[in-house]
């Protein structure tokens, strides 16, 4: 069986970094409502989107071609897909060396290289 450790915790008077004493900080009581309720900021989240499954794979690029062609996976279906095309609602936006930014639903996401 454990014993219970306890302790008393005593307020800091002095910063031990610093050497600098300071007063300790005044404790707020808790204001009187008065039978007012205070409006509190709706917060409003963003739907959630569901991306399909997608992975990056690389991509090709031509001499006599000026737009990459691009290895995308989306719902474990291999695509060649060209920069700015849309397949199964993916739209690939920017493909560099180690990620590709694609956008589903007007929501874009980066997706690392695997």
């Amino acid at each position: 069986m454990y014993q219970k450790d306890t302790f008393d915790m005593k307020p800091v008077e002095r910063d031990p970094f610093l050497s600098k004493s300071f007063a300790p900080a005044k404790i707020k009581s808790a204001s009187k409502n008065n039978g007012h309720k205070k409006k509190t900021a709706e917060t409003r989240t963003a739907p959630l989107i569901n991306f399909p499954p997608v992975s990056y794979h690389g991509y090709i690029k031509s001499e006599n071609r000026e737009k990459k062609l691009v290895l995308v996976k989306i719902n474990n279906k291999l695509y060649k897909l060209k920069v700015g095309e849309i397949q199964d609602g993916v739209e690939v936006l920017v493909a560099t060396k180690d990620s590709l930014e694609i956008s589903f639903n007007n929501v874009n996401k980066n997706i690392k290289k695997s």
